[in-house]
């Protein structure tokens, strides 16, 4: 069986600048700090868990009480709350995202599940609107700083709900370059998407790239082509 991985901001949903703002809206809100100003230079891991845990790091020279945590995702929520109720559009699909998900999940041989480095209320907050179903497989940041242990997650909870011992092959979908580079990690296959069309991921030698899902036979091909790390997954 063939495991296909979705991240969701930039990926699923066109959603990074309203995630990004929550999240500094939220930081500065509650600290008085504007989170713009850190080093991220110094920033390895880019999950909500494990940006907060850097923050508080430089800020305050300690990591973030659990209330602390709490507060930010409350924050977060709010803010989502009244965008969707303003604006709702911010929540929209990468063009042809929905589609071409429901055409993994019916595909023979193939299964689905999410691998994404925000929290939980936020990633199911995000798809719901957008319209994407409810209990999917999904590896999230409530628990895991890194990006490859959320990834491990969402395979672990995907051989769960598909009832099987593991994945011949797994494909990771992803707009970031943390995205590539865990794959490289996991010798996940990699297909990228540049909705915004910076040209990163090719520049970082991503093989696949696309702007959108419209063209779903590029897609299958790209998808069932040579893997981008050979080796199979290590997983």
């Amino acid at each position: 069986m063939h495991l296909v991985i979705f991240d969701i901001d930039g990926t699923l949903t066109d959603t990074n600048g309203i995630d990004h703002r929550a999240y500094f809206d939220a930081y500065q809100s509650l600290t008085g700090i504007d989170a713009h100003s850190a080093k991220w230079e110094h920033f390895v891991h880019f999950t909500d868990l494990s940006i907060t845990r850097e923050l508080y790091r430089q800020h305050f020279d300690r990591e973030p009480m659990p209330s602390e945590i709490a507060a930010i995702q409350e924050h977060m929520l709010r803010s989502f709350e009244q965008v969707a109720v303003a604006e709702p559009e911010q929540f929209r699909q990468v063009s042809g995202s929905g589609h071409f998900f429901d055409a993994v999940r019916a595909r023979e041989g193939y299964a689905v599940a999410i691998g994404t480095g925000c929290w939980s209320f936020s990633a199911n907050f995000k798809l719901g609107l957008a319209g994407f179903p409810e209990g999917i497989a999904m590896g999230h940041s409530d628990h895991h700083y890194t990006r490859h242990a959320i990834a491990a997650d969402a395979v672990r909870l995907a051989k769960i709900q598909y009832g099987v011992p593991g994945f011949d092959r797994i494909t990771y979908l992803g707009d970031g370059t943390w995205d590539l580079k865990t794959s490289a990690l996991m010798n996940f296959h990699f297909v990228g998407i540049d909705v915004k069309g910076n040209g990163t991921l090719k520049a970082l030698g991503a093989r696949h790239v696309f702007a959108d899902y419209l063209d779903q036979e590029a897609l299958w091909t790209a998808i069932e082509g040579a893997p981008t790390f050979p080796g199979g997954p290590k997983i």
